[in-house]
């Protein structure tokens, strides 16, 4: 449920919300489109070369700073 108690949609797609009083008297009617936002992106990524570019560029960025972070410690190897 989101702030104003709508229960999220199993799949995307419209959904019409009935409105409310506190009291229960019927307010009206308002249509909302869901959509998977994770989903919408990755099929923007899939269609855009820029974006691909924008995102190899960023794995690539965090693949160096990952690499850097990393430590070596061979100073025991092979010593009992």
């Amino acid at each position: 449920m989101n702030a104003f108690g709508i229960a999220a949609a199993q799949v995307p797609g419209p959904v019409t919300v009935s409105l409310k009083s506190n009291f229960g008297i019927p307010l009206g009617k308002i249509n909302i489109l869901y959509v998977d936002e994770a989903r919408e992106l990755v099929q923007r990524i899939v269609n855009d070369p820029h974006l691909q570019h924008e995102l190899l560029r960023e794995l690539e960025d965090k693949a160096k700073t990952a690499s850097e972070g990393e430590t070596q410690d061979s100073g025991n190897l092979g010593k009992e």
